[in-house]
């Protein structure tokens, strides 16, 4: 017998009983583990025989293909869905924590700056200063991961940083992003 078209394979044919659509309807809720025997449990009055002649006659397994085909491609769809959120979220994050390290880096140069302006040349305790600012950025940018980072500088090694071109090159570093 050839069933005549339904707007889904899984909603009431036309000419299907009610009755006989509920027994369809608690087959397919079952979900995987489905049996005609749990139908017969949920849904009182019927015979195996009625059962099966339904699943027959209305083309259960099919139907029920389909309901799980479907059933299926939602969920991926919402999974799909979710992951381009979470996504959407994460680059949304990057770029606040890109801004905010940028500051940062900003907010150091200025002060070396304005304290080359006062005549007062770097120290450790300033370049350290940066460093601890800059790693922390790092770490907010990485999730935590990062290397160590450790200033353990010469009073002359002091002296070779507090050159124009190397604050010169970090002004840059911090302009560029």
């Amino acid at each position: 017998m050839t069933l005549p078209a339904a707007p889904n394979p899984w909603d009431q044919y036309p000419g299907e009983t009610a009755q006989d659509y509920a027994l369809f309807q608690a087959y397919i809720e079952q979900g995987p583990g489905r049996t005609f025997k749990k139908v017969l449990l949920s849904v009182q009055g019927y015979t195996y025989t009625h059962v099966l002649n339904c699943a027959k006659g209305w083309d259960w397994p099919t139907r029920v293909q389909a309901w799980d085909d479907w059933q299926a491609f939602e969920r991926t769809q919402a999974l799909v869905e979710l992951e381009a959120q979470k996504a959407e979220m994460w680059k949304h994050a990057q770029l606040e924590l890109a801004a905010d390290g940028i500051q940062i880096i900003r907010n150091e140069m200025a002060a070396i700056r304005k304290r080359q302006a006062e005549g007062r040349p770097l120290n450790g305790a300033t370049l350290t200063q940066l460093m601890v600012n800059v790693h922390k950025w790092m770490q907010l940018q990485t999730g935590g991961v990062t290397e160590s980072v450790k200033l353990d500088l010469t009073d002359a090694e002091l002296e070779q940083l507090d050159k124009p071109e190397v604050l010169a090159a970090l002004d840059k570093l911090a302009k560029s992003r």
